[in-house]
């Protein structure tokens, strides 16, 4: 029985991407710059925390709301998200890229790291990703470069779902891309952090 519930799960999309998905029809995408875009910098904060306080914004949510988020309780915000395609790597468009920018330098005004969540949704999508190597190293290049052009300080990555037979691919991308961003040519890579999604019960994900 146990296995049979975590095949159904396996094959159900989650939350995220449902959400994501029924937003879609209403959202205005913008094509990745590839040049550096001016930007709020990142600011100091007001007081220090002692741990992490991590936040998703979805596209979906107007900028109306921005002033009600309660920025001295965070230490992160992931704005969700830009898809990327498992063929060869490149990077989607931006949902509402007035709202990324806006929540970016709301949130650099008030001393809090902004990062990009990347997805790849359905277990062929990413497995088709993982076992390709060039539209791996492609992707890490394309989320440096992103890190560079729009100002932000991490990604986040949410792949869903990764199986058992991929793993070692995934953690060798996730490894790739650490390297690259902790070595960040724009200096920042002390604050340059990769943090993932993972179902706790998912086989794919060895995450200690």
């Amino acid at each position: 029985m146990f296995f049979l519930v975590l095949a159904c799960l396996a094959h159900s999309p989650s939350i995220h991407q449902i959400e994501y998905e029924n937003h879609l029809d209403d959202a205005v995408f913008s094509v990745v710059n590839q040049t550096q875009l001016a930007y709020v910098p990142l600011q100091a904060r007001s007081r220090e925390m002692n741990k992490d306080y991590y936040g998703y914004c979805p596209y979906w949510i107007d900028t109306i709301y921005y002033d009600y988020f309660q920025m001295e309780l965070l230490t992160h915000i992931a704005y969700f998200s830009v898809e990327i395609d498992p063929t060869d790597g490149s990077l989607g468009g931006i949902p509402y890229l007035s709202r990324f920018t806006c929540i970016r330098d709301h949130s650099h005004a008030n001393g809090v790291l902004i990062h990009m969540t990347f997805i790849v949704f359905g277990s062929s999508n990413v497995s088709a990703f993982l076992n390709n190597a060039t539209a791996r190293q492609n992707a890490i290049n394309n989320i440096s470069d992103f890190m560079t052009n729009y100002g932000i300080e991490g990604a986040n990555i949410d792949f869903e779902f990764v199986t058992s037979s991929v793993r070692d691919s995934f953690n060798l991308f996730i490894n790739d891309l650490s390297v690259e961003l902790w070595g960040h040519s724009g200096g920042r890579k002390d604050v340059y952090i990769v943090s993932i999604a993972v179902p706790e019960w998912y086989p794919g994900y060895d995450i200690d």
